[in-house]
């Protein structure tokens, strides 16, 4: 699991708390709906991921978020 940066900016602070909010719901959820919905989030990004990689985009290593930052053009 890749460590979280020493500083963080708020927004992302925020959203990292929202998540393990619906993280700690979900696990409280005896009908199992919550932890479906966070695992098709999760086997969405996956997907996304490898889609990016098949097309050449990242490597070994590199997060969703840093391919997206980092290596996909910006249209202009």
């Amino acid at each position: 699991m890749p460590s979280l940066p020493q500083q963080e900016d708020s927004e992302r602070v925020s959203r990292i708390n929202m998540w393990k909010e619906r993280i700690l719901e979900a696990s409280k959820d005896t009908t199992g709906v919550s932890m479906h919905m966070l695992t098709a989030v999760l086997i969405e990004q996956d997907e996304a991921k490898q889609i990016l990689r098949d097309k050449g985009y990242g490597w070994t290593g590199l997060s969703l978020l840093e391919t997206v930052k980092f290596e996909i053009p910006d249209i202009n």
